[in-house]
This record gives C-alpha cells, structure tokens and sequence, in this order.
C-alpha cells in the first residue's frame, strides 16, 4: 500500500512546517548519535531563504552541534527537497 503525501501546494508560505519537518529530523539525527540529550536545549528552528537559524538556550549546546555541521546541513537539504525547494548553499546559524 502506498501513499502519495502531495505538499508541494503548502511549500509557498509554509515556514513552520518546513521548520518542524527539520526539527523533526534533527531529532532523530541527535538520537542516532546519542546525542539526544542536547534536544531539548534546542528552543527553536526558523528559516529564511537560505538561512536556517537554530536558536538554543545553551551556548556549549551550540559549540556541540556546530561539530555536526555537515550532516545538520544535509538534513536541512533533504527537508527543503521534501518540498521540491533546493538550494546549492544553506547556511546554518547558531544562536
């Protein structure tokens, strides 16, 4: 059985979702690496064009994440394609 989720009508003004699809799979990425215990330092995820800012309540939370800045910015590019929107560059901010 499969099925045919059809977002790409919701991808125009859809910033929250585009953010909690990355928070989402940020999650599960943190996990992956046993690392689940930075998630809930984590107080929001928003983009803008290109630029996606994770803001956390913790600045040695930040110094740990930026070790995974690779792998965060392809989880980044996977949730953008999910809505048929690529961007060669994305920029991930800390904060």
């Amino acid at each position: 059985m499969n099925f045919n989720l059809n977002l790409k009508k919701f991808s125009q003004n859809s910033e929250i979702i585009i953010s909690s699809l990355i928070f989402s799979k940020l999650k599960n990425f943190l996990t992956e690496k046993n690392k689940s215990e930075l998630f809930p330092y984590i107080s929001s995820i928003k983009n803008n064009n290109w630029i996606v800012f994770i803001k956390t309540s913790k600045p040695i939370v930040n110094a740990e994440l930026k070790l995974f800045y690779e792998e965060i910015t392809n989880i980044i590019k996977e949730a953008f394609a999910t809505f048929w929107i690529e961007y060669k560059e994305v920029k991930v901010v800390f904060k």
